[in-house]
């Protein structure tokens, strides 16, 4: 009995096939023998010379292969007629042979800068491949056929036909998502290890001494080798120690030059607030020197103001020789600085804005004293013109107000209120001396409160800083070691000296009338790095971005700057 059946069975099954081989369209012969096996062949491999594609051996698995489920595509999409052009951003979510999903985003429109996310699916079965999206209500479902697709270096494209669009074009463009990294902050951060040269030789000249380290000397010692010292001038050399940041990359680096102060009486290039100072501007990317100047003069108001200019001098030496070294210490000559303290701040001063014209009139030939000669005339004779962009003056002074019209160097000043010896506002140095004789040695002064004043007046870039109750040379204790005050300055002067860098109007800006397209504005820009959160960017090109952002998504747009002088800064956009 179970016999018949299944021989009855058998029997129905080989009748069924011969019926349906012998039906219109559906006999073996009747599908294209591409060399693949199975019912629905083996599926095509997308080329980079258009094929045209068959439901039955189309897999977006084969198809899309070439894309990123990581990146995200430009889609656009044009009828043959120009009837119809669209753009889209795509992300790929999922995709197997026969099925897709992926969100597209509409930016057909470059008015508006904000899209919205839309689905998309894809299906394929034997005769037809469907798609289906959002952003298409009018049509809900697309049916293609004539299917035409090939590979490109950075996608897919491809062209269909269907009933209501005709024949359609698209393009699937992987968007280049750049690599975000802020650049290495130079000039404001401590980034590189620092190489110390030193007892550089700038130059020789006359003079009584260029060293007085007055450690565990009372002022009695301090005073008797000062005047047995200054009984007779000799020639000296003139040294510096050269600090350089190691291990960076920039083939013309920023020069700082610091000049410590004493009174034009004691110091040394070594003092240890000194030594920090270059140390920490040498691992933030400047090439920095710290020099020995002449220092020493006998009790005249002449021989004081002579020693003084002296000092100009040898700091103008000093600055000539690092200059014609520019090639071996990598010294960029557009931007020089100069940083000192009391001596060291007038000495600074001096260096920036005296010209021959405004020289003290004590250092031409007068009595027996002979004439020291023009700013640039001693210590070697080294022929450099220079400009000095910023001065760091930290409770420094000048004699004349008027010669800081002689240049446009900016000014960040420090100053105790309450300091005797280098009046704070103007008036005579030293006077907390017991004994009013302070007239007899100096000239009326005009300290960094007279200094910010003018500076205002000229329109110069300038920051002025006011120690509420210190007095002299706050930035060290009774040991020489640094206080708050010191790093409060090192960080303003770092500030400050960068500013000089970086254009102050540089932002990010949207391009009016573009509002897809932001802009850093800026000059002298070597590359500038772009980040989008919330959002995407679709190009990028001359310092500007094209971007859009998704709809209920948080938007920020960063710029990280790389200036061809080595500065770094990162904007974001105001959106």
């Amino acid at each position: 009995m179970i016999y018949n059946r299944l021989r009855f069975l058998w029997i129905g099954i080989l009748l069924i096939s011969v019926l349906l081989s012998c039906l219109p369209g559906c006999h073996r012969n009747q599908i294209p023998d591409d060399g693949s096996k199975g019912k629905q062949g083996k599926p095509k491999e997308l080329t980079e010379e258009f094929e045209e594609f068959k439901p039955a051996n189309l897999s977006f698995e084969t198809v899309l292969e070439p894309l990123d489920l990581d990146s995200y595509y430009l889609l656009d999409c044009w009828s043959s007629e120009d009837a119809f052009r669209k753009q889209f951003v795509f992300t790929l979510e999922e995709v197997t042979e026969k099925s897709f999903t992926a969100t597209i985003y509409d930016i057909t429109d470059s008015l508006k800068n904000t899209v919205k996310p839309e689905k998309m699916t894809g299906s394929i079965t034997r005769r037809e491949v469907c798609l289906t999206c959002d952003a298409f209500p009018e049509v809900n479902t697309l049916v293609f056929k004539d299917i035409k697709l090939a590979q490109t270096k950075t996608g897919i494209k491809g062209s269909f036909t269907n009933r209501m669009l005709r024949i359609q074009n698209f393009s699937l463009t992987r968007c280049e998502i750049p690599d975000y990294r802020e650049f290495e902050k130079r000039y404001d951060t401590e980034v590189f290890p620092c190489k110390i040269i030193k007892n550089v030789k700038y130059g020789e000249a006359m003079g009584y001494w260029t060293s007085n380290v007055t450690e565990d000397k009372n002022y009695f010692e301090i005073f008797a080798k000062g005047v047995s010292s200054s009984a007779r001038k000799k020639n000296l050399n003139l040294l510096m120690d050269i600090y350089l940041p190691e291990n960076d990359n920039i083939e013309s680096r920023p020069l700082i030059l610091f000049i410590h102060g004493g009174a034009f009486y004691i110091g040394d290039k070594a003092d240890n607030p000194i030594v920090l100072w270059c140390k920490h501007f040498a691992a933030c990317g400047y090439v920095v020197a710290s020099i020995n100047y002449r220092m020493g003069f006998q009790l005249t108001k002449a021989s004081i103001e002579r020693c003084g200019y002296s000092a100009v001098q040898d700091a103008h030496a000093a600055m000539r020789f690092l200059l014609s070294k520019k090639e071996e210490y990598r010294i960029n000559p557009d931007y020089l600085f100069v940083a000192g303290s009391s001596a060291g701040a007038i000495t600074s001063l001096n260096l920036a804005f005296m010209r021959n014209a405004t020289r003290p009139a004590s250092s031409r030939k007068h009595g027996t004293s002979s004439d020291l000669g023009d700013i640039e005339s001693s210590g070697n004779t080294l022929v450099q013109d220079f400009r000095i962009r910023a001065v760091a003056n930290m409770w420094g002074a000048v004699n004349d107000l008027n010669m800081l019209s002689s240049s446009q160097a900016a000014i960040i000043s420090f100053h105790g209120d309450a300091d005797k010896l280098v009046p704070y506002d103007n008036g005579i140095p030293f006077s907390d001396m017991k004994v009013k004789v302070g007239n007899l040695f100096f000239g009326k002064m005009y300290g960094s409160a007279s200094i910010h004043r003018k500076a205002q007046q000229l329109g110069y870039r300038n920051e002025f800083h006011t120690f509420k109750g210190a007095g002299h040379a706050p930035h060290v204790d009774k040991n020489n070691q640094p206080t708050q005050e010191f790093h409060f300055i090192q960080k303003h002067i770092t500030d400050f000296f960068y500013g000089e860098f970086v254009p102050p109007a540089t932002a990010v800006r949207r391009e009016p009338g573009r509002p897809q397209w932001f802009r850093l504005d800026g000059e002298e820009l070597a590359e500038v790095r772009w980040k989008v959160d919330g959002g995407f960017l679709l190009d990028a090109g001359d310092n500007g971005v094209r971007v859009v952002f998704v709809e209920g998504l948080p938007h920020e747009l960063r710029a990280s700057a790389l200036w061809k002088n080595g500065a770094t800064r990162v904007f974001s956009a105001d959106l």
